[in-house]
């Protein structure tokens, strides 16, 4: 019993020594920051949950990301608020104040639009600004009621100037669903009386051999042609712009040959669809 009594004293007193000397139970700097056994860091007494005081308010003059929003790393120097944050008054150490930004927007940080956000230290939060519109994800990124195409963001973008560069290579017998929304405008079918938004699927004959492509839209008729060569019209094997929701052609395949097969929106009305493409008798 005495030897167990004198080991926990000896234990009592290395604890009482490590915490005197910063040991394992905290660390105090010259900076007054104290680095916890966990591993976090408090910076003026305030718990950041395991990360800098820093990163989790954006820094003096740096960027704070909130709401789960990507933002550039901060580059304040400090957790402190920046003398003056708070008057109204863009200063040198702050990267905005209440509503200036110092002629910035969200474009200023590669996204779309929305707005900029400043918060109690004085840097920059990027939650409402929106992304910039992705050129062919058929999805409406920056909620401006556009989607790929037909968003001026991707006007210019090769995804939205070559359909042919576009096109879906696929292996017969091939059942593809697909939508002429927010596709590029480019091709015009020789039967279209008016053009939109296509897209461009493309197979390669294993034999001599006729070849059925069947397409079925959902809202609105469609046109379907087919092609040798996908940016001539000239060589268009077939074309079909019946007022229907189903349009079907039969291609004498040559083995070898590369087939283009276009499927176009009539009078800029996308749609949904699904096309089948086999070989037949």
């Amino acid at each position: 019993m005495r030897a167990r009594v004198i080991t926990m004293m000896a234990l009592g007193i290395g604890a009482a020594s490590a915490c005197a000397d910063g040991g394992a139970a905290g660390t105090t700097n010259d900076d007054d920051t104290i680095s916890a056994a966990g591993g976090g860091e408090m910076v003026g007494g305030s718990d950041a949950g395991g990360a800098s005081a820093h990163a989790a308010t954006g820094g003096t003059g740096g960027m704070a990301a909130a709401g789960g929003t990507t933002s550039s790393s901060a580059t304040g120097n400090g957790s402190a608020k920046p003398p003056g944050c708070g008057n109204g008054e863009l200063e040198e150490a702050e990267a905005c104040d209440g509503q200036l930004f110092g002629d910035k927007d969200c474009t200023d940080f590669g996204l779309s639009g929305g707005y900029l956000q400043c918060n109690d230290y004085c840097a920059v939060v990027l939650t409402a600004c929106t992304p910039p519109e992705s050129c062919g994800n058929l999805f409406d990124d920056d909620n401006d009621g556009k989607t790929d195409c037909e968003d001026s963001e991707c006007s210019m973008t090769p995804a939205c100037t070559d359909s042919c560069g576009q096109a879906s290579p696929v292996l017969l017998p091939a059942f593809e669903f697909g939508s002429t929304l927010g596709a590029p405008v480019v091709l015009s079918p020789g039967c279209a009386s008016s053009s939109g938004s296509e897209r461009v699927y493309s197979f390669t004959a294993a034999k001599d051999a006729n070849y059925s492509v069947d397409l079925m839209s959902y809202f609105y008729p469609m046109v379907l042609a087919v092609r040798t060569n996908c940016s001539d019209g000239q060589t268009e094997n077939g074309c079909s712009s019946l007022a229907a929701f189903e349009q079907k052609l039969i291609v004498q395949g040559v083995k070898g040959t590369t087939y283009y097969v276009i499927v176009d929106a009539v009078d800029g009305k996308p749609d949904d669809f699904q096309i089948t493409i086999s070989e037949t008798n």
